[in-house]
């Protein structure tokens, strides 16, 4: 999540004097929508398929916090299932549905601040792209962290806010629609 405010009391002073609280609110809208197509930009393309072998039993977390073993209905079943995977028999497909999950939003907007929230409502998803705390044991170590390719490119998002704001200001001076 990004919340961008505008604290140059200089900038404020002069957007007061060239737009109203309308124009103001759509230059903040402007500025979000930039940082959030930045956002999306520096997501990394899938890894490739880690082949690790899966644990014979695993734990699964509820939504709750409490864990259980896996869910099969006997161990021979269970025992059969990763057999079949293990020889290439149960094959496991990528769908590409988390990848294409991950947006950014408005999440509350003023006249002189943004809240973009970047994420996906993908139910597994921090299981694959969680922080150390929510990453399955599987995927650490092949997948990447949402949080932190955030955090690592910073600068970059950061820096569309600043070319967006001054470009937004820009366009409100010369009359232009942003």
């Amino acid at each position: 999540m990004f919340n961008i405010n505008l604290n140059d009391r200089a900038l404020k002073a002069q957007l007061t004097r060239i737009a109203t609280a309308g124009q103001s609110q759509a230059l903040m809208a402007y500025v979000g929508k930039r940082v959030g197509v930045a956002a999306e930009s520096v997501i990394p393309p899938y890894p490739p398929p880690s082949h690790k072998a899966r644990a014979k039993i695993y734990q699964r977390r509820r939504k709750d916090g409490s864990t259980y073993l896996s869910a099969f209905k006997s161990a021979k079943m269970q025992g059969k299932v990763f057999v079949l995977i293990s020889e290439g028999k149960i094959p496991t497909r990528r769908s590409g549905r988390l990848g294409r999950s991950i947006v950014s939003a408005i999440e509350s907007l003023t006249s002189t601040s943004v809240t973009i929230d970047i994420g996906t409502n993908v139910d597994y998803a921090p299981l694959v792209i969680g922080d150390d705390d929510q990453q399955a044991a599987y995927h650490n170590g092949t997948w990447w962290q949402l949080q932190a390719v955030i955090a690592g490119s910073m600068t970059t998002i950061e820096g569309e806010a600043q070319k967006a704001l001054t470009t937004g200001v820009q366009r409100l001076i010369n009359g232009e629609s942003l």
